[in-house]
């Protein structure tokens, strides 16, 4: 029996928002290795300098002085900064699509449907809008691996849930001692959506072929048997 198309498309779906995911996680750690290796805490500096002249230098009566190379570490060191956390936001968005698409394709053939493609609603940034996650867990109580599902979705739920405590946090108009250190730690355990929510699309993923090749063949209406 040939493969359903609708199967093999939403399969190549899913696979897009993992592949995509894969992307950007890697450019991020590229993009984290160029500026530690331009960390000025690391390297030395430079003594050489050069003097500057322009129009605004006469009519100060003085020149500018520069030592170019320590400007070129710290300048694409900015850069590099910049480009890590433009890539750590794009990351963090693709996981989290990754992880909600194939979350809903799971409960999409858990219900008895057949789409051609992942629907996710989306915000103006192109993040999953905020809201309740399409539960799938229920459907999955003889699927092999249920655990390491669900011990994904709890660290990725502590991520989140990190996040909106930090952000909380920090628009009080003062923080104390406590408040501060509270605020911080909530961040930077927020700082690990996009792992967390990567690897919770793999286990998603790994469901949504429990889902094709066991569910779905469940729901499938079975031929009347014939009569003696």
């Amino acid at each position: 029996m040939s493969t359903p198309n609708w199967r093999i498309s939403l399969e190549d779906s899913v696979l897009g928002l993992r592949f995509a995911a894969d992307e950007y996680r890697s450019a991020l750690r590229l993009a984290q290795s160029g500026r530690w290796s331009v960390n000025t805490i690391r390297l030395k500096e430079l003594p050489g300098a050069i003097s500057l002249r322009d129009a605004g230098a006469q009519l100060r009566g003085s020149d500018d002085t520069l030592r170019p190379y320590d400007r070129a570490v710290v300048e694409i060191g900015e850069l590099f900064t910049l480009l890590v956390h433009d890539l750590q936001d794009a990351y963090e968005r693709a996981a989290l699509l990754y992880a909600y698409g194939a979350t809903w394709a799971v409960e999409q053939i858990a219900l008895g449907r057949t789409p051609a493609s992942v629907e996710v609603r989306t915000d103006a940034a192109g993040r999953p809008v905020p809201g309740p996650r399409p539960e799938i867990r229920g459907h999955l109580e003889r699927m092999a691996g249920l655990g390491d599902l669900e011990d994904a979705l709890i660290d990725l739920i502590a991520c989140e849930d990190a996040r909106a405590y930090g952000n909380e946090l920090a628009k009080l108009p003062s923080l104390g001692d406590h408040e501060a250190g509270a605020m911080h730690k909530a961040l930077d355990k927020a700082r690990g959506i996009g792992n967390a929510a990567h690897l919770f699309g793999v286990q998603a993923e790994r469901a949504l072929q429990y889902a094709l090749n066991v569910l779905a063949k469940e729901r499938q209406p079975q031929p009347e048997s014939g009569r003696a």
